[in-house]
C-alpha cells in the first residue's frame, strides 16, 4: 500500500478545477445541426433524430455539470476536515512533547 501525501491548499486546488470543468462542460452545446439540418433538408426523418441526440447531450452536459460541483463541494468539505486535523495534531503534538518534559513537565 501506498502512502498518501497531501498539502494544505491541494484540495481546494482540485475543487477549482472541478467548477471550471463543470462550467466548461455546461456551456458544450452541439451547435445547432439539427436545425441547420432541418432548414437545409425540410421534412427529412434525420431531423427530429438529429434534435433528440443533441437534446440528450445537452441533458448529459447538465447532469456531468451539477456532478463535478458535488465533487467541488465535497473536496472543499475534505480541505476544511484536513486543516482541522492537521491542527488537532499539532495541538496534541505540542501536548506530547510537553508531557515529555520538554514544556514544563520534568521528569524524576
Amino acid at each position: 500500500m501506498s502512502d498518501l501525501h497531501f498539502v494544505a491548499g491541494e484540495f481546494r486546488r482540485l475543487a477549482s478545477t472541478a467548477r471550471d470543468v463543470a462550467d466548461a462542460v455546461r456551456q458544450a452545446r452541439p451547435d445547432g445541426g439539427a436545425s441547420a439540418f432541418a432548414s437545409a433538408m425540410p421534412g427529412a426523418e434525420l431531423t427530429s433524430l438529429m434534435q433528440s441526440v443533441e437534446e440528450k447531450c445537452v441533458d448529459t452536459c447538465t447532469v456531468l455539470g451539477r456532478n463535478l460541483d458535488n465533487h467541488a463541494d465535497a473536496l472543499d468539505a475534505a480541505d476544511r476536515d484536513f486543516i482541522a486535523t492537521e491542527e488537532d495534531n499539532g495541538q496534541l503534538m505540542s501536548s506530547i512533547i510537553r508531557g515529555l518534559g520538554f514544556g514544563g513537565v520534568s521528569e524524576r
